[in-house]
């Protein structure tokens, strides 16, 4: 450790996560963050113009490991924070289960500065591309090239397709300059299971014999072969694999709030993941208005298809803050007054009959939560107009969706 740097008391400081140390996050226009869950108003560097080892060591990023080590709280980080109100889990604590033992040996190449030497890649967290087959309600054209189409069609000048490596043809090599040391690799996308990356780094692995690395996806699991490439062949070299399906709901509803979903298709791969043994399985829901009331039927059908079992442990229900008035906060009283006791009957059923921790804290925590804030006079008219923007565009239909939700459309 560098002279007068402090040393670091999990126990006292709540701002400390290990990322800053550990890896750099590039989103497919070649914007950098400190990682992927600063909700991606503030970024802190441009691939275009920079080495990953000059932006690990921007002065943003000295700034941010300082603050750190000092337990003083940054904005950038605020999800985070807010997130451990709630949960008391985060990207940050995440951090600190894959790394804190090695706290020390990284607080030591931490210089007075907050210049960190001797960077080496522990975490892969690098989006390629925005290539994806789906544009979800909750996404952006950022990581969506069908979100890019259909922004391109109502204004030209906006890019389809957006890659971080033609911003930096050097970018992919740079990654595997790291490849001997990165634990953890994250893909995610756009869809992680059709980037041309993806699989060229995967191959890389198997070549140099590495499979003992840890692979962890986010995937809309709509398929699972790429041009001449078969994912679960692939796939049978490593034996530390987590896939979680990004997933928020099931039949119709899910075909609307992740649109390009073919249902029947994506609920197969489920089924069929689920049951490997090289796998470890779970889902990650974004928890919005499409999906709060009826939670209970999301969960119930997923039980019914033997995806979701009282063994299942990895299982996230993130909360929507992006865009906002699609944050379930802003549901009408009304509707929040109908969903809870539906919501209050599924935990009570897990307590009593099934056991199912997992689901009773995320339901717990998704109605805390949503009755912490009334939103929807704020958002009501952003609400409004892009829903109706949206379905207008996309040959949609809220209501008939979601008749649940009627009251939102005639208010």
């Amino acid at each position: 450790m560098q002279e007068n740097k402090p040393t670091v008391n999990l126990e006292e400081n709540k701002t400390f996560c290990l990322f800053p140390w550990t890896h750099i996050h590039v989103t497919p226009r070649g914007r950098v963050f400190p990682c992927c869950n600063t909700g991606y108003s503030d970024y802190i560097g441009d691939y275009k113009n920079e080495t990953l080892i000059e932006l690990m060591n921007s002065e943003e990023m000295k700034k941010l490991r300082l603050n750190m080590l000092n337990n003083v709280p940054s904005k950038i980080c605020n999800s985070c924070y807010e997130q451990e109100k709630i949960s008391g889990h985060s990207g940050r604590t995440y951090s600190l289960d894959l790394f804190k033992k090695d706290l020390d040996s990284y607080v030591e190449k931490t210089q007075s500065d907050g210049t960190l030497t001797d960077f080496q890649m522990k975490y892969f967290d690098i989006r390629f591309s925005n290539i994806c087959n789906m544009k979800c309600r909750t996404c952006s054209p950022e990581f969506s090239s069908q979100w890019s189409q259909e922004y391109h069609n109502e204004n030209k000048s906006w890019p389809i397709m957006f890659h971080a490596n033609d911003n930096q043809p050097m970018l992919l090599n740079q990654v595997l300059e790291h490849i001997d040391h990165i634990d953890t690799f994250y893909f995610a996308g756009g869809e992680p299971l059709i980037t041309e990356e993806h699989y060229i780094l995967l191959e890389k692995l198997i070549q140099k014999n590495l499979t003992n690395v840890r692979l962890f996806y986010n995937s809309n699991l709509s398929t699972l072969k790429y041009k001449d490439k078969d994912i679960l062949s692939l796939w049978s070299n490593f034996n530390n694999i987590t896939m979680v399906a990004s997933i928020d709901h099931v039949k119709e509803r899910a075909e609307y709030i992740r649109n390009g979903t073919d249902w029947a298709t994506v609920e197969t791969n489920l089924i069929k993941i689920s049951r490997l043994p090289n796998i470890h399985f779970a889902i990650n829901t974004v928890l919005s208005i499409f999906n709060y009331t009826t939670l209970d039927e999301f969960y119930t059908h997923l039980i019914n298809i033997g995806v979701y079992t009282s063994r299942s442990q990895r299982w996230n229900l993130f909360n929507a803050f992006n865009p906002p008035y699609y944050m379930a906060q802003i549901l009408p009283r009304n509707i929040k007054n109908s969903a809870k006791p539906k919501l209050e009957k599924l935990i009570e059923f897990k307590k009593r009959i099934q056991r199912h921790e997992t689901c009773i804290k995320m339901v717990t925590d998704a109605i805390n939560f949503v009755e912490s804030a009334d939103l929807w006079e704020k958002q009501k008219e952003n609400f409004l107009a892009n829903v109706v923007n949206r379905d207008k565009i996309r040959g949609e239909d809220f209501l008939k969706t979601f008749p649940e939700l009627a009251e939102m459309m005639n208010s």
